[in-house]
C-alpha cells in the first residue's frame, strides 16, 4: 500500500523499529483524538520527531486512515496484526478507522472467537461479546485461561454458567 499525498509534511513520526513517516498535523487533528489542535502548540523544530510505540506496519495503516481517501483494505491482515491495529486505533481515538477494523474482527468471530473475545474485553468493545464468548464454551479451560485476562475471563465464566441453565 503506497500512499501519495500532495499535502505538506509538517510532522514526522517514528515507529518502534525506527522507521520514520511524514504526516500532516491537520489530518492527525481531524482523524484522531490523540494529537493537539493545529496551531495550539509550537511547531516542531528541525529534526524533531514524534516517537510512537507502534511498529512500522501499524503506523503505516494508521496514517493511511488519516486521509480523505477510501480506507485501506484490512481484510487480508493476519489476525494478530488486526488486533494490534485495533488497539492502536483505540489508543489514538481513531473512531472512524476502528469501525473498519471492528467489522473485520466481527467477520472473523467464527474462526478465532477466543482471541477476539480477549481483544473485545481489553478495549471495552461489548458489541457481539456474548456471541463471541458462546463460541468458546467448548474449549478446554486451560486454553481459555492462557488466552484471557481477568476481565475477559469473568465474561466467559458468566456466560458458561448461563449456558448450563
Amino acid at each position: 500500500m503506497t500512499l501519495y499525498c500532495p499535502l505538506t509534511v509538517d510532522v514526522v513520526v517514528q515507529s518502534s523499529n525506527g522507521d520514520r513517516f511524514g504526516a500532516h498535523s491537520k489530518n492527525l487533528e481531524f482523524f484522531t483524538d490523540a494529537f493537539p489542535v493545529t496551531g495550539s502548540t509550537l511547531p516542531p523544530q528541525n529534526g524533531e520527531v514524534v516517537e510512537l510505540s507502534e511498529s512500522s506496519e501499524i503506523i503505516h495503516f494508521m496514517l493511511a486512515f488519516t486521509h480523505n481517501l477510501p480506507p485501506p483494505n484490512v481484510t487480508s491482515l493476519e489476525l494478530g496484526t488486526l488486533l494490534v491495529l485495533g488497539e492502536a486505533m483505540n489508543k489514538y481515538g481513531m473512531y472512524l478507522a476502528s469501525e473498519y477494523v471492528t467489522a473485520e474482527m466481527n467477520r472473523r468471530i467464527p474462526d478465532e472467537p477466543l482471541k477476539i473475545l480477549a481483544y473485545k474485553a481489553k478495549v471495552s468493545d461489548f458489541s457481539l461479546i456474548d456471541e463471541t464468548a458462546r463460541r468458546t464454551m467448548k474449549l478446554p479451560l486451560p486454553h481459555v485461561l492462557s488466552e484471557l485476562d481477568p476481565s475477559a475471563f469473568r465474561i466467559w465464566v458468566r456466560l458458561s454458567f448461563q449456558s448450563k441453565d
